[in-house]
């Protein structure tokens, strides 16, 4: 009964481990809703996978900074972003976003806009 249980946990363990190479290729296509999905059926059956929450907490968070610049709160929007590239420096979203965002005259340290132009 133990060699079953061991060779389940591991053929779980291989699939988990495709699936996370599909979540991370899914992540780079930028299928935000189609990661927070697969991530949180491969959470469901291991709770522990730290690679899977990774992916769902940065898909989420993209989510919502897309969310919250649409809506104008740029300062908000401009945080998370910046929050999203700390955890994952390669993302050409999150870096595109910080740029267009900083068009708007947003700075890192200041609260208030400012103007670029002076």
């Amino acid at each position: 009964m133990i060699w079953i249980t061991l060779i389940a946990q591991i053929s779980l363990s291989q699939t988990s481990v495709s699936y996370i190479l599909e979540v991370e290729k899914m992540y780079q296509q930028g299928n935000l809703q189609k990661v927070i999905e697969t991530t949180s059926q491969i959470l469901n059956y291991e709770p522990h996978n730290e690679k899977a929450k990774f992916y769902l907490i940065l898909s989420q968070n993209e989510i919502l900074a897309n969310e919250l610049e649409s809506k104008g709160e740029y300062k908000e929007a401009l945080k998370l972003w910046l929050l999203i590239l700390n955890s994952y420096p390669d993302n050409i979203r999150a870096k595109k976003a910080i740029m267009r965002l900083m068009e708007r005259g947003l700075d890192f340290y200041i609260d208030k806009p400012y103007n670029l132009r002076r």
